[in-house]
């Protein structure tokens, strides 16, 4: 197995401090993004992580009603989430899709952040979007989670932009992505249909600085 430590992150309430330590490694048959810490692991989500993303999402239903578009009760079953991660599979196989997991010491998914609809050629970009656990706002996991599937579609896929948009009035959300380098772009009026109604959102985006010579 192959490791090489790139970086370090602190969070977590004030009482309670733990670190990260951000390893990137090569797991035979398994993924080349896995990252470990003292009470968490960030890793590349797969098949057998279906009951853990239902799990998720059952007990945060209400907490992410607002932020997302109206969902089935379907949406809420094994079978759509282990059809899911079928599709999801083979848009991490064609390069359109990389999926993202946190998962704590008790093995549940606590955060997921996603690289969705991404584009080769001329646009070399895609979308990123995220969701933490109710039970896990404002210790710092969502950021940490960004910080390294931003790194990775950076410096492993090579892309030149990542775009996320949010809605208005989710400021956790702004100021998140203000947090990760991310720039407004825009605002679109009536752009998705989230929580049953059509909603503006703000348009932000990060551009690799690798790529500024080219």
């Amino acid at each position: 197995m192959r490791v090489t430590c790139i970086g370090i992150i602190r969070f977590a309430p004030i009482n309670d401090p733990f670190q990260i330590y951000f390893e990137k490694s090569v797991l035979p048959g398994n993924t080349d993004f896995f990252i470990r810490s003292q009470k968490l692991e960030f890793r590349k989500a797969d098949y057998t992580d279906s009951h853990r993303l239902l799990n998720f999402y059952v007990e945060n239903r209400n907490h992410l009603s607002p932020w997302e578009p109206e969902r089935s009760d379907h949406f809420y079953t094994l079978g759509y989430w282990q059809e899911q991660m079928q599709n999801r599979r083979a848009e991490m196989q064609e390069g359109r899709g990389v999926y993202f997991v946190a998962v704590d010491d008790s093995d549940k998914v606590v955060a997921v952040c996603n690289l969705t609809n991404i584009v080769r050629g001329v646009f070399q970009a895609g979308y990123m979007g995220y969701a933490v656990a109710e039970a896990y706002q404002g210790k710092g996991i969502m950021k940490a989670l960004c910080e390294c599937v931003v790194k990775y579609a950076f410096e492993e896929l090579k892309l030149n932009r990542l775009m996320s948009n949010y809605l208005p009035h989710n400021e956790r959300s702004g100021n998140l992505l203000k947090s990760l380098g991310f720039e407004q772009e825009g605002y679109a009026k009536r752009y998705l249909k989230i929580h049953g109604r059509w909603q503006d959102h703000i348009l932000t985006a990060r551009v690799n600085p690798a790529r500024f010579n080219e």
